[in-house]
């Protein structure tokens, strides 16, 4: 619990205690780090449009925050360079969905 009040707390992912690891998929990512990053980065994005799905009106605005991560071939950020690029390829189907051209 932190000693301010009111302040949150931030906590740290799987994995993150040492930045200088890499998480490699052959061998350190585990699935902790994988739901951890999947659920942060899109699962908790995906679930909110789909319950608020019919209340966003024609022409609605969606956010998605994404990085150039989602662009990045390193393989020390595997998995969230996965999730972003999930984030990102939800965000373009949602927007033919959404958008004016999807409008019946």
């Amino acid at each position: 619990m932190s000693s301010h009040p009111g302040r949150r707390q931030w906590h740290r992912h799987p994995g993150q205690h040492d930045r200088r690891r890499r998480l490699r998929a052959d061998s350190d990512v585990t699935e902790e780090i994988y739901d951890w990053h999947m659920d942060n980065n899109l699962r908790a994005g995906f679930f909110l449009v789909q319950a608020l799905y019919h209340r966003i009106n024609d022409n609605g605005r969606v956010i998605n925050i994404s990085s150039a991560g989602a662009r990045v071939t390193d393989p020390s950020i595997i998995v969230y360079t996965m999730a972003k690029a999930a984030v990102d390829a939800f965000t373009r189907v949602l927007a033919q969905d959404l958008g004016p051209a999807a409008s019946p």
